[in-house]
């Protein structure tokens, strides 16, 4: 009984190690992003799954950040892209 108590119980925290330790997909493409199009993942990822589609979800923050100082216009839409790639795997 003492035997099957402790087997139980190492597998139960080996289980859960290996969940705390399985990253998020989309997180560990985030990883890779440059900073600007990390702060666009960072502002929407949060949302999604969502029924709004995610491109035009993706202009209303990127717009917000832009109007907002956080992100230079000039590679707004270039950051949006390469956040998109990480994005799409969140959204169903």
């Amino acid at each position: 009984m003492f035997t099957k108590i402790v087997l139980v119980t190492v597998f139960s925290a080996m289980v859960a190690t290996q969940a705390a330790a399985a990253p998020n997909p989309a997180e560990a493409c985030a990883t890779g992003l440059k900073p600007e199009s990390r702060m666009i993942f960072d502002d929407v990822a949060p949302l999604l799954p969502t029924t709004q589609p995610l491109p035009a979800l993706l202009r209303e923050h990127t717009i917000a950040l832009v109007m907002g100082g956080k992100l230079d216009r000039a590679i707004a839409r270039e950051s949006a892209m390469a956040a998109l790639t990480c994005l799409k795997i969140l959204q169903p």
